[in-house]
């Protein structure tokens, strides 16, 4: 009676564990919204991509040398002390900033650390350019 007790408990705690996640929302990669990959918000709070669920959904920000404003990633991630200098350290190997065509103090800035002009595209009815920057180009973060 015992051997049978087990194999129901265990399936018990594993049926009652398997709960419905519904999508609350999707974030659609797209190249002229800086999203690099489709990832998902869950009813239960938590976000999922690639297949993978994670806890929290971190905006993280910091500035270049110079840089006359921050730059932004979102990240998803185990770790709710998650800070922009980890993603950076987290081997990163280069940067795709977006800014406005008319900006021009942030374009020079981003030129400056070593941006290098990738595309145009239009963002609410306003032009803007994209740049890489290789991190290990000796950019800075304050």
């Amino acid at each position: 009676m015992k051997k049978m007790l087990i194999p129901i408990g265990l399936l018990a705690a594993l049926l009652t564990g398997c709960e419905k996640m519904d999508i609350v929302k999707t974030y659609e990669k797209s190249e002229d919204a800086g999203i690099t990959v489709t990832y998902y918000e869950i009813d239960n709070g938590t976000w999922q991509c690639d297949g993978v669920t994670y806890p929290f959904r971190l905006e993280l920000s910091g500035r270049m040398h110079n840089a006359e404003s921050d730059s932004y990633y979102t990240v998803l991630t185990d770790n709710k002390n998650l800070t922009f200098e980890d993603v950076k350290k987290a081997g990163m190997k280069e940067l795709h900033l977006s800014v406005e065509k008319n900006n021009e103090p942030s374009v020079k800035t981003i030129i400056r650390n070593g941006g290098v002009f990738e595309r145009s595209f239009e963002f609410d009815g306003e032009q803007a350019d994209i740049y890489r920057i290789a991190v290990n180009s000796g950019i800075g973060f304050l």
